[in-house]
């Protein structure tokens, strides 16, 4: 049985411009995420890279729930667990 070993890259570096070609180059601002968001995908000698797209912050609420900000290009969602309440 052959084994096969993959290599993964990962762009850090790079600032990514709006696929629409609108405004400047998107710049990290702040904190680093708790959280990374990836784009998984290959160069072209077929390894494996990740480009990164976003990040998730941790958030708490004036009420005290925890929540996060997903933000993904000019995208920008809140995330919440999904909890159910009981009676």
């Amino acid at each position: 049985m052959a084994k096969f070993q993959k290599t993964v890259e990962v762009d850090d570096g790079a600032r990514d411009e709006p696929e629409d070609g609108a405004g400047e180059a998107l710049a990290p601002k702040g904190e680093k995420p708790d959280l990374r968001i990836v784009q998984p995908g290959t160069d072209a000698q077929g390894n494996a890279t990740f480009r990164n797209v976003g990040g998730m912050w941790k958030g708490t609420s004036k009420a005290g729930n925890e929540f996060y900000n997903l933000r993904i290009g000019h995208l920008k969602l809140l995330v919440f667990p999904n909890k159910r309440k009981t009676d």
